[in-house]
């Protein structure tokens, strides 16, 4: 189930300054260099423990509404969910109105329950949920240890912007990285 982001975070979780002050850099020589690294570690973060850092409105793509009638959400955490349209035989849109679902925010993940509809978005036209998903509006809601993996990966490839050696150890995600992550990924089988 794709998911596309409607409206990207106004802000990045750490600044371009503390990356500076934890990598101990005073100069702007390499400010390009730090913010593309920085982009690169949110992103591969992001997709890490498949959950979104900072607050942005995504939607979310099904084909259907399951035989469950329940639907996890691939965006996490969500705050609040906007809109959910189906699609009738032709192409036309329905909203659906809040009271003909659940929302059920903090389970992990969260998911949407649906009860009775009057008409059927079960159409090979899908749905689309609309969703606020990310921690908060700033780092300071992302919860520390996302905060310390995302600048211990970016000191890493910062230090080893290169390829690795014949016989060298390093590789391109630093030791430790999983641990600081492992209380906030989502697991799945």
């Amino acid at each position: 189930m794709p998911i596309a982001i409607i409206t990207p975070p106004g802000v990045r979780p750490v600044t371009l300054e503390q990356i500076k002050q934890h990598l101990r850099i005073d100069t702007n020589a390499e400010d390009d260099l730090l913010n593309s690294y920085c982009d690169a570690a949110i992103e591969f973060i992001e997709a890490h423990i498949s959950k979104f850092l900072i607050k942005r409105e995504v939607r979310q793509f099904v084909d259907k509404i399951p035989v469950s009638r329940e639907l996890v959400l691939e965006a996490e955490p969500v705050s609040e969910i906007s809109l959910v349209r189906g699609y009738d035989a032709v192409g036309n849109p329905h909203d659906l109105s809040s009271d003909t679902y659940t929302f059920f925010q903090y389970e992990s993940p969260p998911r949407i329950s649906f009860g009775q509809l009057s008409h059927n978005p079960q159409t090979a036209n899908g749905i689309e949920i609309d969703m606020i998903a990310g921690f908060g509006e700033s780092g300071t809601d992302v919860p520390q240890n996302i905060i310390r993996a995302l600048f211990v990966l970016i000191a890493h490839w910062y230090e080893y912007r290169g390829t690795n050696v014949a016989g060298e150890t390093y590789g391109t995600i630093p030791e430790g990285f999983d641990k600081l992550l492992a209380p906030v990924r989502r697991v799945s089988l």
